[in-house]
């Protein structure tokens, strides 16, 4: 019999229990054979709280969906982006990629159920949609910091589109025919052909180098990043978000959560004048580094998150940040209660010292 609700048993754990219970049943049975019984059975739930929670078995479907793309995309942009900030790239690329084939046999049955149901549900489909634009333009992101002086925007956005669909297509073959299409055999050739591509003598390193792309004034599709750093070099310091960019960003956002930006957005200029800032839409994170990313605010329910790309390695004395990767941690700043500015000033201080060293 389902436990009562109790501050730490509260409506929101119920969902996500639900929402477990039902990725299970779907992976176990498929979409169209799961019932609403087996869901609740599986969730040790009621129908009632079942309904409470869900309209129907299409409404957690679709949550599961917009859950998985939230959670598992931002486990993605972690691990790649720590993957191409180590000196063996190719081999640390590789790893991730093998990271995600092992995530992708498990979710890949669920994505191709989905796919099915697309045709006849306009609900999942638009669910379907956004996830796929989603993986698009995160890879994308991973993709502009190296190639946004090469490529126009259509080009990294066809870039993003044809990788994430080798993805797709390698984990479908090896659904299909497990013998003859192993998904972590054809990453691997791949990644080995690339590497000897890219690190052969003479060629010019795709990846991100040790020295900031210097921005041109040439193709007429130049990125906003591009276009924010010729002016701001034009006045001497590091790149700014324009004005409307900014304000796209935070369109939706928490009214609060507009001062807290704006409060941390100065501090940051404060200890680094010669920051490059700029969107990263994929992840909806403002982002600051030099030659390389130092740290990020991001917008949450729950507040701003001021974080860190190596932030593992942090001196952080009063215990402020938190996060279990393995080498991102962030602080996160309520919206409405006064915060204490000095001891984030000294993170981000201590953040780009270490990234000085680094260079140096």
């Amino acid at each position: 019999m389902p436990k009562p609700a109790s501050p730490r048993h509260g409506p929101e754990r119920r969902r996500e229990e639900i929402r477990r219970a039902a990725y299970r049943c779907f992976r176990l049975t498929g979409y169209h054979e799961t019932t609403v019984d087996d869901i609740c059975l599986a969730a040790q739930a009621s129908k009632g709280s079942f309904y409470w929670h869900y309209g129907s078995k299409q409404d957690v479907f679709i949550d599961l969906l917009e859950t998985w793309t939230r959670e598992v995309m931002d486990q993605v942009h972690t691990q790649f982006l720590s993957a191409v900030r180590q000196h063996d790239y190719i081999r640390a690329t590789t790893e991730a990629l093998e990271r995600e084939i092992r995530r992708g046999r498990v979710i890949v049955p669920l994505w191709l159920d989905l796919t099915v149901q697309a045709r006849r549900e306009k609900d999942i489909r638009d669910a379907l949609s956004r996830f796929y634009r989603r993986a698009r333009a995160a890879i994308a992101e991973m993709l502009r910091p190296s190639l946004e002086e090469l490529a126009s925007e259509e080009d990294l956005q066809g870039l993003a589109g044809t990788i994430f669909g080798a993805y797709a297509g390698v984990m479908m073959q090896e659904q299909i025919d497990p013998e003859a299409a192993d998904a972590r055999l054809a990453v691997q050739h791949f990644m080995s052909v690339l590497g000897k591509l890219v690190l052969r003598p003479g060629a010019e390193r795709l990846l991100p180098s040790e020295e900031p792309p210097v921005a041109t004034t040439g193709p007429r599709h130049r990125s906003v990043a591009a276009r924010t750093k010729a002016a701001s070099q034009a006045r001497g310091g590091g790149a700014r978000v324009e004005t409307s960019e900014l304000s796209a960003f935070l369109d939706g956002a928490p009214a609060d959560s507009q001062h807290r930006m704006a409060e941390l957005r100065a501090l940051v200029f404060e200890v680094a004048p010669d920051v490059d800032e700029r969107v990263i839409h994929g992840w909806k994170v403002l982002a600051y580094g030099r030659s390389a990313l130092v740290a990020y605010l991001k917008v949450r329910r729950d507040g701003v998150h001021l974080g860190f790309y190596d932030g593992a390695d942090l001196p952080d004395p009063l215990g402020l940040l938190t996060g279990e990767g393995k080498r991102m941690r962030h602080a996160r700043l309520p919206l409405r209660e006064p915060v204490e500015l000095a001891p984030l000033r000294e993170l981000v201080r201590a953040a780009f010292d270490a990234h000085d060293a680094l260079r140096h």
